[in-house]
């Protein structure tokens, strides 16, 4: 007891309390920032690798969150701060018991293919949701806490979330480059539940300095004792600047994991920039913030113009995206820090930004699919975004001086834009002379947009006109005939009228073509699947001995083509919807005239794969690209283990590892090595395109076999090589996969 009494009012000091507040705020947002990106990697390999896995975790963590500041807010309200404190304990051991360690066990199944988001988010509620919701509510309870005592900083309380979201972005930083190459998922987990017991711990010296610290009442929290309820127009507020950073921020991860792949880098680069637009606007920095409009102007001049040069190159594309996100976040944080309350509505207050922040992740992720048939949200939002900017559209209409300025503005944009379109086409240039010419442009367009950056409404009107008046996203392949999207992805139907047929795309990568000759019983297999290229090469010189024959992504079914009397074929296909438009005949034949008994298994392939019996497939094909991106839980150590299971002794596996930014071949070769198989690969260059024939394109196939007279006889089908670089792959396993050692 004399112990205690000693003890006590050292740890009440302000120095003291202080440190302790910063730190176990920090600590809170780390276990929460880290568990993000660590659940939704775990749950990749059983939801299809499906790159909306991400964005449906972000709804549950803002639900979540949403949860967690409610929670506090009534505990506020209604309970005295020993009971505050004597339940927030008891929930956060109810959690350490239940929950920890987080993670899926072994037994774990997901039905990803009947309604996805739905199961997703009962599997995120029921894994992790208690032990979240408290780390969440832990925020702005210790904040309240921190306020209701006699400290000098006490009528100031914010500066502590700047310390939370400085452990948010440390954590998320650290998860791609330090904690996920150097542990696995397992081991995650075990460190996760360490912190979060040492949380714990710091949480209930938190409590007993409040305790312990005399009572006080900021003079600020005394003058608005009078106003506590606030306004609607002021909740309003607060609503819209924190739903429109966090529909953006689902907007822009779809746009950079469309092309990719689904994995933590690219999930939290976009989630630790908009974090660091928090920490600069609530580290009390509001008057060097008011004027970051001025950067908004320039990076929406880039990302603009970044539309026009596609393939200028992975680096540029990321920093158009993620300057202007930043830019736009930034704004809209800087004007929710000046509009914050006095400490005495501080959760009120941070429980709205909580439901803003559900309203907008939620309305980007769930209702864009029900209203277009292709990702147009995000010029959409990012318009919006525009109009949150300080403005000085009023000054225009109502005086002399600002419809001055508004004419100058437009006076000096007019040039530039002439001067955009009359630059040559970048098509016959060299890298560097792209280049030159982009930077031109970039330089053009953003002094225009900064002129216009006073003006957020009409700001507003040129982005979306320059945007929709890029090169169409079909542009290379056709004219747009038929559109559409779902959990997995988005497609689109092009005619080609050069080459008389329909280009299928998912996302921006062309994935099949079938020409429309009348004159023949059965289409040609086209593109990648071209009887020059690999994969026909191996079906041509080992067809007789495939029998029982299995697809991992059924495309438009060019693959069929290849079929020969009395084989069995099997195609598993994660989207409903792309198995429904491969079966449509205003566009595609091949499944219809090829195999028209063919089982079509809608459901992840190798999820379908492990349920079909041992010694089952002659030939088992991987082709489940989504755009560009990668099924990292297709090509593990697991997934061939399952495959190896399924395929005769015998038999072979034919990988389509075509990629622009990821050297594939011999990671999967590696983790198929160590499923037993040896490997082939071959480049395949078409070379000039020969009359008559139907398109062929570049592809890089991956030949994989157990038996060495079967690779033998793979061999001998082309020009098939040993695989290089396989040695020093990373092995990609369930637990633990990184794609930095696959870039190119």
């Amino acid at each position: 007891m004399n112990i205690a009494a000693a003890f006590l009012p050292r740890l009440a000091a302000p120095a003291a309390t202080t440190a302790l507040y910063a730190a176990t705020l920090a600590g809170s947002a780390v276990l929460i920032f880290w568990v993000q990106p660590f659940f939704a990697r775990a749950l990749l390999p059983h939801a299809g690798g499906a790159a909306a896995v991400w964005l449906v975790a972000l709804v549950f963590f803002q639900g979540a969150l949403l949860a967690g500041y409610l929670y506090a807010h009534l505990l506020r309200l209604y309970v005295p701060l020993k009971g505050q404190m004597a339940l927030h304990l008891l929930l956060i051991g109810i959690g350490a018991a239940w929950f920890l360690p987080p993670g899926i066990g072994p037994d774990f199944a997901l039905d990803i293919a009947a309604a996805p988001a739905r199961a997703l988010i009962v599997t995120l509620i029921l894994h992790l949701g208690l032990p979240f919701a408290v780390l969440a509510a832990t925020a702005p309870l210790l904040q309240h806490w921190f306020a209701s005592r006699d400290h000098p900083q006490a009528d100031n309380p914010y500066w502590l979330y700047a310390a939370s979201n400085a452990g948010s972005l440390g954590a998320l930083l650290a998860y791609p480059f330090l904690i996920e190459p150097a542990l696995t998922l397992g081991a995650q987990g075990r460190l996760w539940s360490a912190l979060y017991f040492a949380v714990a711990a710091a949480t209930v010296l938190a409590g007993l300095a409040a305790l312990a610290a005399p009572r006080g009442a900021a003079p600020e929290v005394v003058a608005v004792a009078e106003n506590r309820r606030g306004t609607s127009a002021e909740r309003a507020g607060w609503l819209v600047h924190a739903a429109l950073p966090t529909a953006l921020l689902a907007a822009v991860t779809t746009h950079l994991t469309t092309d990719i792949a689904a994995f933590p880098l690219l999930w939290v680069l976009p989630l630790a920039l908009y974090l660091a637009t928090y920490i600069a606007a609530f580290a009390g920095w509001p008057a060097r913030l008011a004027h970051a409009r001025w950067a908004a102007g320039p990076a929406l001049a880039l990302l603009v113009v970044s539309t026009w040069f596609a393939k200028t190159g992975l680096g540029w594309l990321l920093a158009a995206h993620l300057l202007a996100f930043t830019a736009l976040a930034l704004c809209c944080h800087a004007v929710l820090y000046a509009r914050r309350p006095a400490p005495a509505r501080l959760t009120e207050f941070y429980l709205f930004l909580a439901l803003g922040g559900v309203c907008g992740t939620a309305g980007a992720v769930f209702l864009p699919p029900l209203i277009f048939s292709w990702p147009l949200e995000y010029p959409l939002l990012i318009a919006a975004a525009c109009l949150l900017l300080p403005d000085r559209m009023t000054a225009v209409l109502t005086s002399r001086k600002g419809a001055l300025r508004l004419a100058g503005a437009l006076g000096a944009t007019a040039p530039g834009i002439l001067a955009i379109a009359a630059l040559p086409d970048p098509g016959g240039l060299e890298a560097s002379g792209r280049t030159l010419l982009f930077a031109a442009i970039a330089a053009i367009a953003g002094l225009c947009f900064l002129l216009l950056s006073r003006f957020p409404p009409l700001l507003a009107a040129v982005l979306l006109a320059a945007w929709f008046a890029g090169p169409d996203r079909g542009a290379d392949t056709g004219t747009t005939v038929w559109s559409g999207r779902s959990f997995f992805g988005s497609y689109t139907v092009t005619a080609d009228r050069t080459h008389g047929g329909f280009h299928f795309l998912s996302g921006t990568t062309a994935h099949g073509f079938e020409r429309q000759d009348r004159t023949r019983e059965r289409p040609e297999p086209a593109t990648y699947y071209h009887a020059r290229g690999p994969l026909g090469q191996a079906m041509l010189g080992l067809g007789p001995r495939f029998g029982t024959i299995g697809v991992v992504g059924l495309g438009i079914g060019s693959m069929a083509c290849h079929a020969r009397p009395g084989q069995d074929w099997t195609f598993y296909e994660i989207d409903p919807l792309v198995a429904e438009l491969a079966r449509d005949r205003r566009f595609f034949h091949a499944l219809e005239a090829c195999t028209p008994e063919a089982r079509i298994v809608i459901g992840d392939g190798r999820l379908k794969t492990a349920a079909e019996p041992a010694g089952h497939f002659d030939l088992l094909v991987m082709d489940a690209f989504s755009s560009d991106a990668v099924p990292v839980h297709l090509l593990t150590r697991e997934a061939f283990a399952i495959y190896g299971r399924a395929l005769k002794e015998d038999g072979v596996i034919l990988v389509h590892v075509s990629n622009r930014y990821l050297d594939l071949a011999p990671v999967a070769a590696r983790a198929a090595a160590e499923a037993g198989f040896a490997g082939l690969e071959q480049d395949f260059d078409p070379g000039p395109a020969r009359a008559g024939e139907v398109m062929a394109d570049a592809s890089r196939w991956l030949a994989l076999a157990r038996n060495a007279d079967t690779l033998d006889a793979l061999a001998a089908t082309g020009p098939w090589t040993q695989v290089r670089g396989r040695d020093k792959a990373p092995l990609w396993t369930d637990d633990h996969a990184s794609l930095f050692g696959a870039l190119y």
